[in-house]
């Protein structure tokens, strides 16, 4: 499911260890959504778990319009997509983990 290589992703493949719950938690949501779409990697759409360890710089298309936009304490406000994504079902429920 895209839930459980999300959790995979976020707990190998980045400093999981030394973040707070709450940027944990964002990580894992935006990698499971990440993971219920297709795309990544081609036709100029960027992979953005090639990027850095910043989420609120991560950029899902061919050009900035597409980011990850934070507000000033580090969470996400908004997940802008390149429209050449294409979702293989529906967004997923844990989107909701990102509200307050």
């Amino acid at each position: 499911t895209p839930q459980s290589k999300a959790l995979d992703w976020v707990v190998n493949s980045s400093n999981y260890a030394t973040y707070p719950q709450r940027r944990r938690v964002q990580r894992y949501v935006l990698a499971a959504v990440a993971f219920s779409l297709e795309g990544w990697g081609s036709n100029g759409i960027v992979d953005w778990r090639n990027g850095g360890e910043d989420e609120c710089l991560w950029i899902w298309g061919w050009n900035d319009m597409y980011k990850i936009l934070c507000d000033s304490s580090g969470r996400v406000t908004q997940i802008g997509f390149d429209n050449r994504l294409v979702a293989r079902g529906k967004v997923p429920v844990d989107v909701a983990l990102l509200s307050d």
